[in-house]
Protein backbone atom coordinates (compact mmCIF):
# COMPACT_ATOMS: atom_id res chain seq x y z
CA UNK A 1 0.00 0.00 0.00
CA UNK A 2 1.41 3.39 -0.97
CA UNK A 3 1.11 6.44 1.21
CA UNK A 4 -0.80 9.35 -0.31
CA UNK A 5 1.08 12.60 0.32
CA UNK A 6 0.39 16.08 -0.95
CA UNK A 7 3.64 17.98 -1.32
CA UNK A 8 2.17 20.95 -3.19
CA UNK A 9 3.10 24.28 -1.59
CA UNK A 10 0.64 27.08 -0.90
CA UNK A 11 0.65 30.51 0.70
CA UNK A 12 -1.49 31.14 3.77
CA UNK A 13 -2.37 34.33 5.61
CA UNK A 14 -2.20 33.64 9.34
CA UNK A 15 -3.53 35.91 12.09
CA UNK A 16 -3.87 35.61 15.85
CA UNK A 17 -4.46 37.53 19.03
CA UNK A 18 -1.34 37.35 21.18
CA UNK A 19 -2.58 38.55 24.54
CA UNK A 20 0.35 39.77 26.63
CA UNK A 21 3.06 37.68 24.95
CA UNK A 22 6.42 39.46 25.02
CA UNK A 23 8.41 37.16 22.73
CA UNK A 24 10.79 38.78 20.27
CA UNK A 25 10.43 38.62 16.49
CA UNK A 26 12.72 35.59 16.06
CA UNK A 27 10.89 33.69 18.80
CA UNK A 28 7.53 34.37 17.17
CA UNK A 29 8.77 33.38 13.72
CA UNK A 30 10.20 30.12 15.10
CA UNK A 31 7.07 29.35 17.13
CA UNK A 32 4.82 30.08 14.15
CA UNK A 33 6.93 27.88 11.87
CA UNK A 34 6.83 25.06 14.45
CA UNK A 35 3.05 25.35 14.80
CA UNK A 36 2.64 25.29 11.00
CA UNK A 37 4.92 22.24 10.79
CA UNK A 38 2.71 20.41 13.31
CA UNK A 39 -0.48 21.40 11.52
CA UNK A 40 0.67 20.58 7.99
CA UNK A 41 3.32 17.89 8.37
CA UNK A 42 5.74 20.16 6.50
CA UNK A 43 9.13 19.92 8.22
CA UNK A 44 10.21 23.37 7.00
CA UNK A 45 7.40 25.88 6.46
CA UNK A 46 8.68 29.33 5.51
CA UNK A 47 7.45 32.52 7.16
CA UNK A 48 7.52 35.01 4.28
CA UNK A 49 6.30 38.08 6.17
CA UNK A 50 5.31 38.72 9.77
CA UNK A 51 4.37 41.72 11.90
CA UNK A 52 3.93 41.63 15.66
CA UNK A 53 1.55 44.34 16.84
CA UNK A 54 0.30 44.94 20.38
CA UNK A 55 -2.01 41.98 21.01
CA UNK A 56 -1.96 40.81 17.38
CA UNK A 57 0.26 39.01 14.88
CA UNK A 58 -0.18 38.70 11.10
CA UNK A 59 1.92 36.54 8.79
CA UNK A 60 2.22 35.06 5.31
CA UNK A 61 3.46 31.46 5.39
CA UNK A 62 4.51 29.16 2.55
CA UNK A 63 3.84 25.53 3.45
CA UNK A 64 2.40 22.25 2.25
CA UNK A 65 -1.32 21.86 1.76
CA UNK A 66 -2.97 22.67 5.10
CA UNK A 67 -5.91 20.38 5.95
CA UNK A 68 -8.79 22.49 7.16
CA UNK A 69 -7.50 25.78 5.74
CA UNK A 70 -9.14 26.61 2.45
CA UNK A 71 -10.28 29.73 0.76
CA UNK A 72 -12.73 31.48 3.10
CA UNK A 73 -12.54 28.68 5.68
CA UNK A 74 -10.60 28.86 8.91
CA UNK A 75 -8.15 26.39 10.38
CA UNK A 76 -7.33 27.05 13.99
CA UNK A 77 -4.72 25.54 16.27
CA UNK A 78 -2.95 26.44 19.49
CA UNK A 79 0.38 28.27 19.56
CA UNK A 80 2.54 29.22 22.51
CA UNK A 81 1.75 32.82 23.48
CA UNK A 82 -1.47 32.98 21.49
CA UNK A 83 -4.58 33.92 23.42
CA UNK A 84 -7.21 32.50 21.06
CA UNK A 85 -5.38 30.32 18.52
CA UNK A 86 -4.33 31.06 14.97
CA UNK A 87 -6.53 31.39 11.94
CA UNK A 88 -5.15 30.45 8.53
CA UNK A 89 -6.60 31.32 5.11
CA UNK A 90 -5.24 29.94 1.85
CA UNK A 91 -4.28 32.73 -0.55
CA UNK A 92 -5.62 32.30 -4.06
CA UNK A 93 -3.26 34.32 -6.27
CA UNK A 94 0.13 36.02 -6.44
CA UNK A 95 -1.68 39.37 -6.22
CA UNK A 96 -3.36 38.29 -2.99
CA UNK A 97 -0.02 37.05 -1.59
CA UNK A 98 1.57 40.44 -2.29
CA UNK A 99 -1.41 42.25 -0.75
CA UNK A 100 -1.07 40.21 2.46
CA UNK A 101 2.71 40.77 2.60
CA UNK A 102 2.02 44.50 2.26
CA UNK A 103 -0.63 44.21 4.97
CA UNK A 104 1.90 42.65 7.37
CA UNK A 105 4.51 45.29 6.69
CA UNK A 106 2.17 48.30 6.69
CA UNK A 107 -0.09 47.29 9.58
CA UNK A 108 1.97 49.27 12.14
CA UNK A 109 1.43 52.42 10.06
CA UNK A 110 -2.28 51.70 9.63
CA UNK A 111 -2.63 51.26 13.41
CA UNK A 112 -0.92 54.61 14.04
CA UNK A 113 2.10 53.06 15.78
CA UNK A 114 4.72 54.52 13.41
CA UNK A 115 4.80 56.84 10.41
CA UNK A 116 6.77 54.46 8.12
CA UNK A 117 6.98 50.64 8.00
CA UNK A 118 10.74 50.62 8.49
CA UNK A 119 10.34 52.25 11.91
CA UNK A 120 8.59 49.18 13.36
CA UNK A 121 11.18 46.76 14.78
CA UNK A 122 8.81 43.80 15.20
CA UNK A 123 8.39 43.18 11.47
CA UNK A 124 10.14 41.10 8.83
CA UNK A 125 10.29 44.14 6.55
CA UNK A 126 13.86 44.62 7.81
CA UNK A 127 14.91 41.19 6.55
CA UNK A 128 13.72 41.33 2.97
CA UNK A 129 11.78 44.07 1.33
CA UNK A 130 9.18 42.27 -0.76
CA UNK A 131 6.63 45.03 -0.77
CA UNK A 132 5.90 46.92 -3.93
CA UNK A 133 4.78 49.90 -1.84
CA UNK A 134 7.05 52.84 -1.04
CA UNK A 135 8.78 52.34 2.30
CA UNK A 136 9.19 55.97 3.32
Amino acid sequence: MTQNTNDSMHYYFVTAKTGDAQDGLDDRINALAAACARATGDPAPKVIALACLPGFVAAVVLTRDWPGARRYRRATFAWRGIAQGLTAYRLASSVEVQERIDFCHFAPVAHGLVSAPGEWRESTIHRSVRSEMILT
